[in-house]
């Protein structure tokens, strides 16, 4: 904080001259467009700008430590954790793919020996992770351990750098390193799905440019990976994890407790580029077929890499959960993956790696989730154990009770997390004891509720193949596709589809009310605004969108113009809709400064009333709205698993088959006086709640002017 406070004006001015110039900058440009006519883009945008002075690169500093360094720190959280690093080299050194493939063997995923012994047998740590993290000039080996709350954190330290000490010994094995490579193949190929952001192909081109001084390093970056051998592991382990380590060791307070060209010299750059040719968006053709139990499938072809992915889903989700056992669902689907068909959880992640596969399950409010990714070379075997996790799942009692203890505990550590504490209790505000208001993850009582024979029985009656769609993008031919279906879920029985009618949400007719969780002496305050939402068949949706867009839905919303940029209260506002078979929530939220907090809801609710009455949203406004989400649509479908989950809601929700075809449309089409219509239905702040995080002895008094304060606990139960 000195730092930035001596930093004067002229130092960031000059700091940018020298770094941000184009002489020490690239771009990558992937996508569908005229090469020619991007690089007379490129030039005229970016060819006037002046060089900046050379910059100077530093090649390698790697740091030494002359001896181990431990830090004790204390800080407001549940559980203590322990984070060791030791210095290692930078990115595409000749040590760097092997340093990334032991991180993964020692504590990389379920598989990992870390995971294996600490967190499923001896169940002493709660988390347990490694990772190799290579940046330009040096890289760190991280270890991070979360003990159990019933077990010491040096107890934890000590047996996992035991099993540290085991890998330098002895080294790995030959199948340790084969998961590893098979893993890291199937990850380089699904990234390649994106062409933009973090990790996509423009950004990956340029950073090898950058790194490497070619763009074109995919094959070569790849096979460095597939070369390595056991001897390559086992070098590197005793070469860099024998040496000096720093470790920090965060413990909680002792008074924390769980809470109740030519053309661009003359270039105006104030005006915006024109809007490039407008290209339809469609996707490929869905076919549909049934099996004869009833399980629809749903077949969009996608041959641009060879991978293939399918969502299942079936309705009934945490809002189906029986009264007093919330988290069911949740529970449920989490136990999918733990013992299935004879096979233990350790087989059956193994199985994964060896595939090269990942099988994720989830809930949803209103649907169980059962996700799958593979190359296609092995298809056939992953849809095989996609189908054993679904029908055939055991269930193993030891891995229900240690899923129950892991999610106690993570329960707790919730209470660390001020922001979803503002957004259970306000669920719970808005909805009470409606369905929707319950935590996906459930309660405290909820989870201890929770019996085998509870979780056998909703499976039976959620997890039926007349009550489940199967989506399937990838490079597979239907009638492939038709086979694999068939023999993987043709055996499954067909059942009695269950009735998931919910009731309709209360009204909120109590006027203001406010919903309070003390957190003592914070110096920030998280806030919500909330109310009742509409459905997801709701016609208006599109209108709801560039609506919320405009109000808090983006960066310069006038939700976060208004608490980030004019007043400074905040560092990010927003604003969301959720959508379910029955009106869902509308939430303003942010995170504000403690004496800004009054002021921040004030501000908050302000802008939520000015856009259905005295500042409609019109001109460029509801242009740029409407255009962010239109120009950005694409983007949307980049991956198969995004093709894939991006059409789930037409089958969960009986949407018309062209919707996502037809939305950007409606998008397009959407008026000022829509927006204004819509506002003035679903957006009034008379009888909306406000939740506040925050300290209660600073600010109950200014709360108290908003109007009545009820305070409640981290689930949002009145305090007695």
């Amino acid at each position: 904080m000195d730092d930035i406070a001596a930093a004067t004006l002229k130092d960031v001015q000059e700091f940018f001259k020298t770094y941000y110039s184009p002489n020490n900058a690239s771009i990558a440009l992937v996508g569908d467009f005229n090469s020619d006519e991007a690089l007379k883009l490129i030039d005229r945008y970016f060819g006037a700008i002046p060089p900046g002075p050379p910059v100077s690169r530093i090649a390698s500093w790697v740091p030494t430590l002359e001896k181990d360094v431990v830090l004790e720190i204390q800080d407001r959280v549940q559980l203590p954790r322990t984070y060791k690093a030791w210095m290692s080299v930078p990115l595409y050194n000749e040590d760097d793919a092997a340093l990334d493939v032991l991180a993964q063997i020692i504590g990389g995923g379920k598989t990992s020996r870390l995971y294996k012994e600490l967190v499923q047998e001896r169940q002493i740590a709660q988390e347990v992770y490694t990772f190799h993290n290579s940046s330009q000039i040096s890289g760190v080996f991280l270890m991070l351990l979360t003990p159990r709350p019933d077990r010491d954190l040096s107890e934890l330290e000590e047996a996992a750098q035991n099993i540290v000490d085991q890998v330098i010994a002895k080294g790995i094995t030959k199948a340790e390193l084969e998961r590893a490579q098979n893993a890291i193949l199937a990850d380089y190929v699904r990234s390649m799905q994106n062409i933009g952001g973090f990790g996509g192909l423009a950004d990956q081109m340029n950073s090898y440019y950058h790194y490497l001084g070619a763009p074109n390093k995919f094959r070569w970056d790849l096979q460095r990976y597939l070369d390595l051998k056991p001897a390559d592991i086992n070098r590197v382990a005793k070469q860099y994890l024998v040496a000096n380590s720093a470790t920090a060791r965060v413990r909680p307070l002792p008074s924390i407790a769980p809470s109740t060209s030519d053309a661009a010299t003359t270039l105006d750059r104030s005006v915006m580029p024109e809007k490039g040719r407008e290209n339809p968006f469609t996707l490929p053709a869905r076919q549909e077929f049934h099996l004869e139990n009833g399980l629809r499938v749903v077949h969009v072809p996608d041959s641009r890499l060879p991978l293939a992915t399918a969502v299942l889903i079936m309705p009934g989700g945490a809002a189906a959960d029986p009264k007093g056992l919330a988290g069911m669902s949740s529970m449920t689907t989490s136990l999918l993956r733990e013992g299935a068909a004879g096979k233990t959880s350790q087989q059956i992640a193994q199985l994964m790696e060896n595939l090269g596969t990942i099988i994720d399950t989830s809930t949803s409010p209103e649907a169980a989730i059962v996700s799958m990714s593979t190359l296609t070379t092995n298809i056939k075997s992953s849809f095989q154990l996609m189908a054993d996790l679904v029908v055939r799942p055991d269930f193993p009692p030891q891995e229900l009770e240690r899923k129950r203890a892991e999610r106690l505990v993570n329960l707790s550590r919730l209470q660390d997390q001020p922001a979803t504490v503002a957004r259970m209790v306000g669920q719970k505000a808005v909805f009470g004891d409606h369905p929707y208001g319950d935590p996906m993850s459930g309660t405290p009582d909820s989870l201890k509720a929770i019996s085998r024979d509870d979780i056998v029985q909703f499976w039976k009656r959620i997890f039926v193949p007349n009550n489940a769609t199967l989506i399937v993008v990838g490079d597979v031919q239907l009638d492939d596709l038709k086979k694999l279906a068939q023999g993987a879920f043709g055996s499954w029985p067909k059942g009695e589809k269950p009735s998931l009618e919910l009731p309709e949400p209360a009204p909120l007719t109590h006027g203001r009310t406010i919903y309070l969780v003390n957190r003592p002496k914070a110096v920030q305050s998280n806030i919500l605004v909330g109310g009742l939402g509409t459905t997801r068949q709701d016609e208006n949706i599109p209108v709801i969108d560039v609506m919320n867009n405009a109000l808090g839905g983006s960066f310069v919303s006038r939700l976060n113009l208004n608490l980030r940029e004019d007043k400074g209260y905040t560092y990010g506002a927003r604003t969301r809709f959720e959508h379910g078979n029955k009106p869902g929530i509308f939430a303003a939220m942010a995170p504000v400064q403690a004496n800004a907090t009054v002021e921040s809801i004030r501000e908050t609710l302000k802008e939520i009333d000015d856009i259905a009455s005295s500042r409609p949203l019109v001109g460029p406004e509801l242009k740029y709205a409407i255009d962010s989400i239109v120009n950005s649509y694409a983007a949307r479908f980049a991956t198969a698993n995004n093709v894939a989950n991006e059409l789930i809601d037409l089958y969960l929700y009986g949407l018309p088959l062209d919707y996502v075809e037809s939305y950007p449309i409606k998008v397009a089409a959407v008026t000022a006086d829509d927006v204004t219509a819509v506002a003035k239905k679903v957006l009034s702040t008379k009888n909306m709640v406000i939740v506040v995080v925050g300290d209660r002895d600073s600010l109950i008094d200014g709360l108290k002017e908003l109007g009545p304060v009820i305070e409640v606990d981290w689930l949002g139960m009145p305090l007695k």
